[in-house]
Formats: structure tokens, sequence, C-alpha cells
């Protein structure tokens, strides 16, 4: 017997992260992944804090949902359960370096104290959220549109203050 071993050699596979993501969870975790999303997209497994949901003796419609005080915080898993929540609902889409985003943030909370118990008010961050910025054709912040029973009735673009925000969405409702 000559001295000589026949080891294999480990071979050494370098992939990407989604290959071995592939790799590692196989079909299944793939087939997991997309009924998820699936659900996530459809807005069943949106993620909703216990202060914007109605009393649980209640139906979800527009006379028993309450309005809450301050604006909403939307991203894309859940615009489309707070659209079918909140009727009438503004969005104000914005990005954090627009400076007039940061003094429309401030007139959105005021308005939504202003007019509580008429119009449901929320705040969507487009950097976050691009799904919604595609769909809604933001190009400029801040725009703010109003939502009623799931569909756009008004938007605009740029700052108004308080009273020429409550003047343009009351001639809307």
């Amino acid at each position: 017997m000559i001295g000589i071993k026949n080891k294999p050699k480990k071979s050494v596979l370098k992939a990407s992260r989604s290959t071995r993501l592939q790799f590692v969870h196989g079909v299944r975790g793939l087939l997991s992944l997309s009924l998820m999303l699936a659900f996530v997209v459809s807005g069943a497994l949106a993620p909703v804090h216990a202060a914007q949901l109605p009393l649980m003796n209640s139906s979800i419609n527009e006379s028993s949902s309450p309005f809450p005080v301050s604006p909403l915080t939307i991203n894309d898993s859940n615009i489309e359960a707070m659209m079918l929540l909140y009727s009438p609902l503004v969005i104000d889409f914005w990005e954090p370096r627009c400076l007039p985003c940061v003094f429309m943030n401030d007139t959105i909370e005021a308005t939504a104290k202003d007019m509580n118990g008429k119009v449901a008010f929320g705040m969507l961050n487009i950097y976050l959220n691009p799904i919604s910025m595609e769909k809604y054709s933001i190009t400029r912040t801040p725009t703010l549109i109003l939502f009623k029973n799931g569909t756009i009735v008004y938007k605009f673009i740029g700052y108004v203050d308080n009273s020429t925000l409550e003047n343009r969405i009351s001639s809307h409702l």
C-alpha cells in the first residue's frame, strides 16, 4: 500500500446571499415566504396598532369607527386597511429632508385635532414606502390625498396653512 491518502478536497462554493437563502430554505421556505407576502400585500397581515382599531363591540364602518385625534402612521402594508377602516382619510406623503414637509407635519397634527370626528389623518414617509409612492404617482412632496371609501377624491401638492387645509378638505367632504 502506498502512503498516499485519497481524501477528497473540500470545495468552497461562493454564492450571493439570496442564492444561499434559497438553498438553505429550499422550496418550502420560498413557498411560505410568497404566501406571507401575498397576505401582507392584500392587507390581511397588516400591522395595526391597538389605538387605531375601533371598539370591539362595534362594526367597522364610517359611523362607528372613531377618528383618531393624532395622525396615523401609514405604510405600504397597512394603507389599504386604513382606507377601509377610516373614511374619509387624508394621507400626507412626505419625506424627512423636505423642509415644507416638516412644516406640513405640524399643520397636519393641528388640523387633525381641529377636525376630530370628521376625517382621519395619516402620514406616509415615501422613502420607507416606495410601493405607495409609485401607486399614487407621488412626484413632489408634501402631497396630500383625500380618500373617500378607498378612492381618491382630491389631491394637492405643497405646503398650506391650517385654515386653508381645513377649507380644502371640508369642500370635498
